[in-house]
C-alpha cells in the first residue's frame, strides 16, 4: 500500500550497488504488494526500476506509471531493474504503462532476470536500449526462469520471445482480463470501468480504493 509521486535520482555511476527504485532500492527477500510508482526514476548504475532497483523477494499487484531511465549496463525495468540471487524471487500481477530507457538489459517489467518467476504481467510502454531489449523481460539468462502469462502491446518497436503480443483492442477486452486471471485462486484483475487506465486492465484493489 505504498505510493511514490516524486522523481527519484541515483547518482552512483557504473556500480552494481546503485539499485534505484520508486519504493525500494533493493527488496532483499521481502514482499512488496499493492505498490504504485508515479515519479520518474533515474539511475546511473545497474538496477533501476519503477518499484525496486533489485528484486530478491516478491513484488505483487504493483504498477509503474512513470518514465524509468537507467544508464548502467545491467538492468532497467518498469517494475524491477534486476531480479537475481533468490530462486524464489517473483514478480506477479504487475503492469507497466510508461516508457523505459536504458543501455543494456532493458524490459517493460524487469530488465535483467537470472532467477525466479515473472507471472501474469503486462507492459504497454516503449522500451528502448542498445542490447538485450525486450518488451517484458530484457534478458532471461536461463530456461529455469519461469515466465508465464505475460503480455505486451503489439505496436511496440520491441518484441519478446517470452511473452505474447496483443492489440490494444484485445487488451481492453474482458477476455484479456480473464486471461490474466487464469490459473489463479483469486481474480486480481478487472476491466477499467472507471477509465483510470485508458481502458487497459486494472488491479481490483485500484477500483476498491476509488469507492
Amino acid at each position: 500500500n505504498c505510493k511514490n509521486y516524486n522523481r527519484i535520482e541515483g547518482t552512483l555511476e557504473n556500480t552494481g550497488d546503485g539499485k534505484v527504485g520508486g519504493i525500494a532500492g533493493d527488496n532483499f527477500g521481502g514482499t512488496i504488494e499493492k505498490a504504485y510508482n508515479e515519479g520518474d526514476i533515474v539511475g546511473k548504475s545497474n538496477g533501476v526500476g519503477g518499484i525496486t532497483g533489485n528484486n530478491r523477494g516478491t513484488i505483487a499487484l504493483s504498477i509503474n506509471n512513470a518514465a524509468i531511465i537507467g544508464t548502467g549496463n545491467i538492468g532497467t525495468g518498469g517494475i524491477s531493474g534486476v531480479q537475481v540471487t533468490n530462486n524464489n524471487a517473483k514478480i506477479i500481477n504487475c503492469y507497466n504503462l510508461k516508457n523505459i530507457n536504458g543501455i543494456g538489459r532493458v524490459g517493460g517489467i524487469v530488465g535483467y532476470c537470472t532467477t525466479g518467476q515473472v507471472l501474469s504481467c503486462y507492459s504497454i510502454g516503449i522500451i528502448d536500449g542498445t542490447s538485450y531489449v525486450q518488451s517484458v523481460v530484457g534478458q532471461k539468462t536461463t530456461n529455469d526462469i519461469v515466465t508465464h502469462n505475460d503480455f505486451y502491446l503489439n505496436t511496440l518497436p520491441t518484441t519478446d520471445a517470452n511473452a505474447t503480443p496483443k492489440t490494444a483492442e484485445e487488451m481492453k477486452a474482458q477476455a484479456f482480463v480473464d486471461l490474466l486471471n487464469s490459473g489463479q485462486e483469486d481474480n486480481h484483475w478487472a476491466m477499467d470501468t472507471n477509465n483510470i487506465n485508458n481502458g487497459y486492465p486494472v488491479l481490483k484493489w485500484q477500483l476498491n480504493r476509488q469507492k
